[in-house]
């Protein structure tokens, strides 16, 4: 029986309060939109050539080391940030930090790397960071739109007329070139249209520059560019400022646009995906052996995206091997090393997985190993370790709540409780909350099991890769067989615990603790009674969140009932103190009435401190 004292209510009131309130407080951080990050520690990831799903699909490439970029807040306006400078063969980085004003963003144009903030840029020079004038342009480039001409940085970028050339001149960036492509013409016997070029390459080889096109998927290359002057303001009569004649003017002639080759003579199929990506690149514009080369795409099944790559050797193109691309990738960069002789070719899935390839002489080759999960502003990582601290807080708190109402119920209140002619004691929070662990985790295990049974040969990453691109794939069907199992199983775990409950008032944590559930006239439970005590379950967990209700509930009511209990008009007794037959036969039933004694009334029980 529950105590009505006030030093009893309010000491379950307060403990509910003090084991509530952590939990409380973390769930309404994870509802607040941008609030979880500062409670979150630092996820250990192994994220050398860290991947960014934007337009600069893959991080820079500097000095044969992957870049490796990240900053954390603000100081006083002042930025600290660190910059891991990543070996792709052995993983070893090497770490440099330093500071800006304002924001912070690494970018690397062929063999210098500079860091710009809003108000001030360093360029690192010889392993140290020197004051620099550099400034953030306008019109993010990607990462092989970014060259030296001359030694000065420039980046290319599509326009109206094809594409135009960005310069730096010491304190902006300004439009200084165009480069205007022609209509079709024939190249190496095939009719190209260079208005339809979708992406353009360009690669410093020393002094030299080489650029890659891509056309109707087809790759075209020359060595060097030819550009003409961007137009600038009209002369004082109006007419405007002559430029340069351009070999790659329209109303150029064939012979005009001479130096240009055609790398794949078959014009290969890019997908277009409904992500954040416009369009699978179709090309990949390297150097090997001292020599250009390319990798063009050919991802026309969405099971298949195969590479084929090309080196030029002799004044020609040819095929000289070919790597089939995980399932699911949507995104393929080059990073070429200083010798030229080597480059790293960076395979990214729909959902950030990373493989990276090393292509010299003799082939392609998959670097083992290298597979790196990316999780956008860590929001993945972040929903699973949240899910892990509720759950653990969940039973730590529960427990010390639980413990500590135990104690106060001990003191103040008899667990005795009688109908008719029987005398039981009611079943205590420890012993219910034993038990109903004891369920929770045979189900739980059996569930592992029977999921690790059929997943046992499922392709993890191809589902995910599958569903992200919403795309028919064999996994998907098996993994819709897998939930529908597991559904079943479930239900079936479910039905065999009402059951159990309403005709022996059993489970098995409840057989193992020597608890039994009964009507409060002590009859057995039922169907409809036992059903409800699960489901409400729910209500008294929150849900399994929070067991406070539940915890509560038993605390604050003469029979020791939750809320499931309360609803079905059950309670949870010691089956050791059931020493009297459970129920009384029809002719004591009758005789009792005839006397007009009322049976159900239980007797009733001083409120005083156990023994």
């Amino acid at each position: 029986m529950s105590s009505r004292k006030p030093g009893y209510l309010f000491g379950i009131l307060l403990l509910a309060v003090l084991c509530s309130s952590p939990q409380l407080f973390f769930v309404s951080l994870i509802v607040q939109n941008g609030r979880y990050d500062q409670f979150m520690p630092a996820l250990l990831l192994q994220e050398w050539g860290r991947v960014q799903r934007d337009e600069d699909s893959f991080g820079d490439f500097w000095q044969d080391r992957f870049v490796q970029f990240g900053y954390h807040g603000q100081i006083n306006g002042v930025v600290p940030w660190t910059l891991n400078l990543i070996d792709p063969r052995t993983r070893v980085a090497t770490s440099l930090t330093g500071e800006t004003v304002g924001g912070a963003q690494v970018l690397v144009f062929g063999s210098r790397l500079w860091v710009i903030g809003t108000n001030s840029a360093v360029e690192l020079v010889d392993g140290t960071f020197q004051p620099s004038s550099m400034v953030h342009p306008n019109l993010y480039p990607e990462v092989q739109q970014r060259f030296l001409w001359d030694g000065e940085p420039v980046f290319l970028r599509s326009s109206t007329p094809g594409f135009t050339i960005f310069t730096f001149n010491g304190k902006a960036w300004k439009r200084s070139y165009d480069l205007v492509l022609p209509d079709t013409v024939l190249i190496d016997g095939i009719p190209i249209n260079f208005k339809k070029a979708s992406r353009a390459v360009c690669i410093n080889d020393g002094d030299r520059l080489h650029l890659f096109l891509d056309v109707e998927g087809r790759m075209l290359h020359r060595e060097g560019l030819q550009l003409r002057v961007f137009p600038g303001p009209a002369t004082a009569n109006g007419s405007p400022v002559e430029s340069p004649v351009s070999a790659l003017y329209a109303e150029n002639t064939p012979a005009d646009v001479a130096g240009w080759s055609v790398v794949n003579k078959s014009p290969m199929v890019g997908r277009s995906l409904s992500l954040s990506y416009q369009e699978f690149p179709n090309h990949v514009g390297l150097l090997v052996d001292g020599k250009p080369a390319a990798i063009v795409v050919d991802a026309d099944d969405a099971s298949a995206v195969v590479g084929h790559l090309f080196r030029f050797d002799n004044g020609h193109w040819s095929e000289f091997a070919t790597q089939t691309f995980p399932f699911g990738t949507a995104i393929v960069r080059a990073a070429i090393c200083q010798d030229h002789q080597t480059s790293f070719v960076l395979a990214t899935t729909s959902t950030g997985l990373l493989h990276l390839y090393e292509v010299d002489a003799k082939g392609i080759k998959f670097i083992p190993g290298t597979q790196t999960v990316q999780f956008r502003n860590f929001m993945a990582a972040h929903a699973l370790v949240w899910a892990v601290t509720i759950r653990v807080m969940t039973l730590l708190l529960g427990g010390a709540y639980g413990l500590g109402a135990t104690v106060l119920m001990w003191f103040y209140t008899r667990p005795d409780y009688g109908f008719g002619s029987q005398q039981v004691r009611l079943a205590g929070i420890v012993r219910r909350a034993i038990a109903r662990l004891i369920d929770f985790g045979l189900i739980g295990l059996s569930t592992v099991a029977l999921i690790w049974w059929l997943t046992r040969d499922m392709d993890w990453l191809s589902l995910i890769e599958a569903l992200n691109l919403q795309v028919s794939h064999p996994t998907v069907e098996s993994a819709i067989r897998i939930i529908c199992t597991l559904i079943l199983w479930l239900v079936l775990c479910e039905g065999l615990t009402v059951v159990a409950q309403a005709r022996w008032g059993l489970t098995v944590g409840k057989w193992c603790c020597g608890l039994r559930v009964f009507q409060t006239s002590l009859r057995p439970c039922g169907i409809y009674r036992s059903l409800v005590r699960e489901v409400v379950l729910w209500i008294d967990a929150c849900g399994l969140l929070c067991w406070t209700p539940g915890i509560a509930s038993i605390a604050l009511t003469d029979r020791r009932q939750r809320l499931g209990d309360i609803i079905g008009d059950t309670i949870v007794v010691i089956k050791s103190t059931m020493k009297q037959p459970q129920f009384r036969n029809d002719e004591s039933e009758k005789s009792g009435q005839t006397a007009g004694v009322d049976q159900r009334e239980p007797p009733e029980v001083a409120e005083t401190p156990n023994d």
